[in-house]
């Protein structure tokens, strides 16, 4: 059997959407701009962004750096407030299909004073008037942990060379310890990165933005997304709606149950005594899964658990977040 080592998302943002925080966060502002969580009032992109962000366009996509100041949970959507490196505020609008990593992990929870860096192009920036933060519909956003040194740069890259890709004066060197991932979460050859939409990730221990760099990691925004506004509310649903002494706390983390995740989505589920494994089975969908080891075989792939699974009472319980990964990459 041929194995191919996939690096697999293993957070998920997790929206508690529940009437109480909707009723608690729905300010004027939200009151002046949206309707039923849509915005209602758009400007047309004129292509100037720089009028409306205080940053520079490059290359199609506008770059904006800023801080998180204040997380928004609507009905369909999640509104980011942030402070911008220029000291404005600004509303980022995240849909359940937005392209969002924490690094190479796709769906995340953001919190406040987190780092985004976010990238835009074609996308409406809606203004209500004095003193009401501007809207953007964002096409990507990157999550960067403040107290790294990491960033990013979101835009179109050509290819330089073989091992070199550039975006205006912006040049990032990648070799084989680059990962290079697709929307979900799977890596990818260099092949497929050329003259593509792209997140470069690159550690930047100076402050400003430089000229040239080294990537750590680059994420093909044009790959095929299998993310869907069903799958995020399946997920949520699942995870909100398990029983307190169904789960179990470990170092801090959630575990659920593997059966109870097989029974929701259909999947037979054995177990191996010798091998201390799980399968579980729903037509060509097959995925096995051994306690005491973050290895586990998805299909064809080779995959990573952020944390082991283990057994408690005579049942299995794996991380919640594997739960959520499972749920967003179900078949389509």
């Amino acid at each position: 059997m041929k194995f191919t080592k996939t690096i697999v998302a293993a957070a998920a943002l997790v929206l508690t959407m529940t009437t109480s925080v909707f009723a608690e966060e729905k300010t004027a502002y939200i009151e002046a701009n949206m309707q039923n969580g849509i915005p209602i009032s758009k400007v047309k992109d004129s292509g100037d962004k720089s009028a409306a962000t205080g940053n520079t366009t490059v290359s199609s996509y506008t770059n904006s750096f800023g801080t998180v100041v204040k997380v928004l949970y609507l009905d369909d959507l999640v509104r980011i407030m942030t402070k911008l490196d220029s000291g404005e505020t600004v509303g980022l609008n995240i849909y359940p299909q937005t392209p969002i990593f924490y690094y190479d992990t796709r769906v995340f929870s953001v919190n406040e004073g987190d780092r985004l860096v976010t990238g835009y192009k074609n996308s409406a920036v809606i203004s209500k008037g004095e003193g009401i933060p501007k809207l953007i519909d964002v096409d990507a956003v990157l999550v960067i942990n403040p107290t790294t040194t990491y960033s990013a740069r979101i835009g179109k890259f050509a290819k330089k060379s073989e091992s070199s890709l550039t975006n205006g004066d912006f040049t990032a060197d990648f070799d084989e310890y680059t990962l290079i991932y697709d929307l979900n979460g799977n890596l990818i050859s260099k092949e497929t990165i050329y003259n593509k939409d792209l997140i470069v990730v690159y550690e930047n221990i100076y402050g400003a933005t430089p000229k040239y760099v080294k990537a750590i990691k680059i994420i093909n925004l044009e790959s095929q997304n299998n993310i869907t506004a069903e799958k995020v509310k399946a997920a949520n649903d699942f995870v909100n709606s398990i029983p307190a002494e169904q789960t179990t706390m470990k170092d801090g983390l959630k575990y659920v149950r593997i059966s109870d995740l097989a029974s929701n989505f259909g999947y037979e589920l054995t177990w191996d005594k010798s091998a201390n494994s799980a399968t579980l089975v729903k037509g060509n969908d097959r995925y096995i899964i051994s306690i005491k080891n973050v290895e586990y075989l998805h299909n064809d792939s080779l995959c990573y658990l952020t944390n082991e699974a283990f057994l408690s009472g005579g049942r299995m319980f794996i991380e919640a977040k594997f739960a959520v990964n499972f749920i967003l990459n179900l078949p389509n």
